[in-house]
């Protein structure tokens, strides 16, 4: 198991757009990708479920890996991150 905190930087907080971009790009991956914000955890391969954390800036997320490519998907989520 492998897991990051990620401080919300935009103002708009964690929007449709960036949600979306995670959601489509934890997808690739097969294994399990929590996401936890303000003690609710949802499944980050769930656009909705992501949506409805609804995460203003200065929030943490938790991001929480489990499975065969859990490294690869660290890596991956933490790139999208960097980009938003």
């Amino acid at each position: 198991m492998r897991e990051f905190l990620y401080e919300v930087k935009d103002p708009m907080g964690f929007h449709a757009r960036p949600a979306s971009r995670l959601f489509m790009k934890a997808r690739e991956y097969e294994c399990r990708i929590d996401i936890a914000a303000e003690g609710e955890t949802v499944d980050g391969k769930n656009l909705l479920a992501l949506m409805s954390l609804e995460i203003r800036e200065g929030e943490m997320l938790r991001f929480r890996f489990e499975g065969t490519d859990e490294e690869e998907a660290e890596k991956a989520l933490l790139e999208v991150l960097d980009q938003i």
